[in-house]
């Protein structure tokens, strides 16, 4: 009798020792990924933290150009995975309000050539987060145009001058769609290249003087 209790005993010995044995490395897999969903449910992955990836080229418009200096259309190129974009654009100032104000200078008589034109490229590095992304960065534009005046003294001007702006704002960019928004500001010093005043008598004055220029983004456009 002693015989078969130590010998059932040594079977349920057995027993537990296997249950020990097979159980310990489950728990352990259920303890490791408890504690990686509330680590999940706290820390946010790399993904949910930078959003969507970054965009191969973007397009934009700037519509808020047709109260300042024109609208300007921009297209983006990304040269590194890190966010690096070069920003070719052109800027039509014909068609912003600000720019006939500068132009006319108060004087009714004078009008403004609708040939008006910037071209420029600009550099831009995108900080991207769960909803959008910062940028900052900057553009060279150079613009030209002309005027006349048909007034008791008659006279052309052309004029061109070399933009330097300091660039930055931010980008909501939806998840679900290639639309993006953004709202920026353009910033820095308008070199007078040339203000050469001709008038009907051969008389020219150079009026060069340079200036400070700044515009706002208000940014509609699509990601590919």
């Amino acid at each position: 009798m002693m015989k078969k209790s130590m010998y059932c005993f040594s079977i349920a010995r057995t027993f537990a020792a296997m249950f020990i044995l097979c159980s310990t490395p489950v728990s352990a897999q259920y303890a490791s990924a408890r504690r990686i969903a509330i680590a999940n449910t706290i820390r946010p992955t790399a993904h949910q933290r930078t959003g969507k990836a970054l965009p191969a080229w973007a397009l934009q418009v700037n519509p808020l150009g047709l109260l300042q200096f024109g609208p300007i259309v921009q297209a983006e190129f990304k040269i590194s995975d890190q966010g690096h974009y070069l920003a070719p654009h052109v800027r039509l100032p014909y068609f912003g309000v600000l720019y006939h104000v500068t132009t006319i200078d108060g004087d009714d008589d004078v009008t403004v050539s609708p040939g008006a034109l910037g071209l420029g490229i600009g550099y831009k590095k995108l900080f991207a987060n769960a909803i959008g992304a910062w940028y900052i960065g900057g553009a060279i534009d150079y613009s030209f145009g002309k005027s006349e005046s048909d007034g008791r003294v008659k006279w052309d001007n052309e004029f061109s001058d070399l933009n330097l702006m300091a660039n930055g704002g931010w980008r909501w960019r939806n998840p679900d769609s290639r639309f993006v928004f953004g709202v920026g500001a353009f910033l820095g010093p308008s070199i007078a290249l040339k203000d050469d005043t001709t008038y009907t008598d051969g008389r020219v004055e150079d009026e060069r003087e340079s200036s400070f220029l700044a515009m706002l983004e208000l940014t509609l456009g699509w990601e590919y």
